[in-house]
C-alpha cells in the first residue's frame, strides 16, 4: 500500500516538472520598456540591424541624400548645375539646403550638431559644430550672410540668438510679448519680424526696429513676411469673406493698406527695391497661377507662368533660383559599443546602394551588398574584396552560416548560396515554385528560414538544394534563426509582424510564444549574441531589451 502510494507521489511530481517545463515562458513588458536599455541614438535612421558574435559592435545600414544644387530661370529653365553635396538623412528627411543672401554659398545640416557650408566661389566645405544646438528652429543665415540665427527658448522667454560661427561669439534679441512663435525674420540692423501667440492666445504681427522698439503690426497670423523700405507687406486670411488678403503697413505712419484680395497661395516673397516691388508665386482669381510682381500702390503684373517648388530660393538679384534634387544612397555603419563611437564603413562608396550588412562569426568582417552585388569589408582596415561578379543575379540580405562556411542570399524570387570566401553563386531553390526572400539559418546549419507571401518556410538544405519542410502562415518580416539558451524549445526564429511589434515562433510547431507591441515603430530587430536578449531600432534609437523571463511554477 505504501509503494503503490510512494508511486502516486512520483507520478505527481513528474507530472508538475513536466508542466512546468511545457509551459510557454512568460513575457517581459517590453511596451512599458521595464529592464530596457538604451545603447546609442542619433539623427540617422537604423536598418538592417546586425549584432556582432563577440558582443562589441553592431552594424546598421542608413540613408545618404545626394543634393544637386541648381540654378533656374523665372521661366523654369535650368541655368546652371552648381555642385552636388552628400549628407545623411536626418530624421528621415533630407537636409534643407539654405542660401546665403549674398548668393554666394549654401548651408546644411551633416548632424544633429554640426553643419556645413559650402561656397560657391572657392568649391570649398567647412562644418561648424554647433554644440549647444539643441531642440531649437531651423538655423537661418543673417543678412549679411556672416552668421546663423535661431529661436531659442531660455527663462520662460523667446530669443532671436545670433551666433558667429568663427568665434561662437552670441547675441540675443527678445522677442516681446510672444508666449509661442512661429515665424522671426531677421533684418538688417537687428530689426525684427515676428509672429507668434501673444499672452491672450490670439495670434499677432510685430516688428521690432533697431531701436529695440516693439510695435504691433496686425492681429493675425502672416503666411508670408518681408520688408521693403519702410513698408511691411504681408499676407493674412480673411476668415470671414474667405480670401487672403495682401497688406502693407507703414512704419513711419503707423497705417495699414490692402494691396490685393484676388491671389491665394501667395508664397516665396523676394523684395526687389530698384523696382520698388516684390516678387512672390500666387494664383490670381483672374490670370491664373504664376510669378507675380506687385508695387506698394497694389499694382501688379504676371512675369511667367512658371511656379517653382516650395524649397526653391530666390538668388539676391530675384532673377533665378536655386533649387535641390535627391538621390538616395545608403551607406553601412559600424557602432562600437566599447568605446561607444560610429564609424562610417562604406564611405568612400556613399553614392552606391550599401545594404543588408552581417557579421562573419570571427566579428572582424562584414558582408553586405553594394548595388546588387556581394562585398567584404574588413573591420579593422575597412578593406573592400568583392565576393561575386556583377553579371550573376541581384544579391540582397545575406546571411552566414551557422558553422561559418556558407552565405545565404536571395535575388528577391529565389535562395542562393555560395562560399564564404567567394565564388559562384548556386541556386538551390530552383525546385520550389514559392518566393523567397531573406534567408536565415538554423542553429546547426542545415535548415533555412525564409519570408514568402505573407507566411514562414522553413527548409532543409542537404549542402546542394534546399526542399520545403514545413510552412506556417502569417505576416512574418525581418526574420532571425538563433538558439535560445533558457528556452524550453531551443531554437526560436525572431520576427517582427504587422504593425509597431515583434514576435517569436518555435519553427518546429509554428506557435507564436511572444508577441510584444512597441509605441514607436520598429525599424529593424536583431537576436543579441547570448540569445535571450534582443536590439531593436526605432528608427534613431537603439534598445536592447531581455525578450525572456524565466517563471518558477509551485
Amino acid at each position: 500500500m505504501r509503494f503503490i502510494r510512494f508511486v502516486r507521489l512520483c507520478l505527481a511530481a513528474t507530472m508538475s516538472l513536466y508542466i512546468a517545463c511545457t509551459s510557454p515562458v512568460e513575457q517581459s513588458k517590453i511596451g512599458s520598456h521595464v529592464d530596457t536599455q538604451e545603447l546609442f541614438s542619433g539623427a540617422n535612421t537604423k536598418e538592417h540591424l546586425t549584432w556582432s558574435p563577440d558582443s562589441t559592435k553592431m552594424a546598421y545600414q542608413t540613408p545618404i541624400a545626394k543634393i544637386q544644387i541648381q540654378q533656374f530661370g523665372l521661366f523654369g529653365e535650368l541655368l546652371d548645375s552648381l555642385t552636388t553635396v552628400t549628407t545623411p538623412y536626418l530624421y528621415g528627411e533630407a537636409p534643407a539646403v539654405n542660401l546665403a543672401p549674398n548668393g554666394e554659398k549654401i548651408l546644411y545640416k551633416v548632424s544633429e550638431q554640426s553643419y556645413r557650408v559650402f561656397s560657391f566661389v572657392d568649391q570649398r566645405s567647412k562644418t561648424y559644430t554647433l554644440t549647444d544646438l539643441q531642440n531649437v528652429s531651423p538655423l537661418e543665415w543673417t543678412p549679411d550672410s556672416d552668421a546663423f540665427y535661431y529661436i531659442v527658448y531660455q527663462e520662460n522667454k523667446y530669443f532671436i540668438e545670433i551666433i558667429d560661427p568663427q568665434t561662437f561669439i552670441t547675441q540675443h534679441i527678445l522677442l516681446d510679448s510672444l508666449t509661442r512663435p512661429f515665424e522671426a525674420k531677421l533684418l538688417p540692423n537687428h530689426q525684427v519680424l515676428y509672429s507668434g501667440y501673444a499672452t491672450n492666445a490670439t495670434s499677432h504681427l510685430w516688428y521690432k526696429d533697431a531701436d529695440a522698439k516693439v510695435t504691433l503690426v496686425a492681429p493675425c497670423r502672416p503666411h508670408t513676411m518681408t520688408m521693403l523700405d519702410d513698408f511691411i507687406v504681408y499676407t493674412c486670411y480673411d476668415y470671414e469673406t474667405r480670401h487672403e488678403i495682401l497688406q502693407q503697413y507703414s512704419v513711419a505712419h503707423g497705417t495699414t493698406k490692402e494691396l490685393s484680395r484676388d491671389f491665394a497661395g501667395i508664397r516665396s516673397f523676394k523684395t526687389l527695391p530698384e523696382q520698388g516691388e516684390i516678387q512672390f508665386y500666387a494664383e490670381h482669381a483672374i490670370e491664373g497661377v504664376g510669378l507675380y510682381r506687385i508695387d506698394l500702390e497694389g499694382n501688379h503684373q504676371r512675369v511667367s507662368t512658371w511656379v517653382a517648388p516650395l524649397s526653391y530660393q530666390w538668388t539676391p538679384d530675384g532673377l533665378s533660383s536655386i533649387g535641390t534634387c535627391v538621390e538616395t544612397f545608403s551607406t553601412i555603419c559600424l557602432y562600437d559599443l566599447v568605446e561607444r563611437r560610429v564609424r562610417d564603413l562604406t564611405a568612400e562608396a556613399q553614392h552606391q546602394h550599401n545594404l543588408y550588412p552581417t557579421f562573419t562569426n570571427d566579428s572582424k568582417a562584414i558582408i553586405f551588398s553594394q548595388n546588387e552585388q556581394l562585398f567584404r569589408v574588413e573591420l579593422s582596415t575597412a578593406e573592400q574584396v568583392t565576393l561575386t561578379s556583377s553579371n550573376m543575379p541581384p544579391q540582397h540580405r545575406p546571411e552566414v552560416s551557422s558553422n561559418g562556411q556558407w552565405i545565404a542570399c536571395d535575388d528577391g524570387q529565389d535562395i542562393y548560396v555560395l562560399p564564404i570566401g567567394g565564388g559562384t553563386l548556386q541556386k538551390v531553390s530552383e525546385s520550389i515554385a514559392l518566393s523567397l526572400q531573406n534567408p536565415t539559418w538554423s542553429p546547426d546549419g542545415d535548415k533555412l528560414a525564409c519570408e514568402s507571401d505573407r507566411q514562414l518556410v522553413i527548409l532543409y538544405f542537404d549542402g546542394e538544394q534546399v526542399s520545403v519542410d514545413t510552412t506556417f502562415s502569417g505576416f512574418y518580416q525581418d526574420i532571425v534563426w538563433t538558439r535560445h539558451p533558457t528556452s524550453p524549445f531551443g531554437a526560436t526564429i525572431l520576427f517582427r509582424g504587422g504593425g509597431s511589434g515583434f514576435g517569436t515562433i518555435n519553427p518546429e510547431t509554428g506557435v507564436i510564444y511572444d508577441d510584444f507591441m512597441i509605441r514607436k515603430p520598429v525599424a529593424s530587430l536583431c537576436w543579441a549574441p547570448n540569445g535571450r536578449d534582443i536590439a531593436y531600432s526605432t528608427p534613431f534609437e537603439v534598445y536592447r531589451t531581455p525578450l525572456f523571463t524565466t517563471i518558477t511554477h509551485n
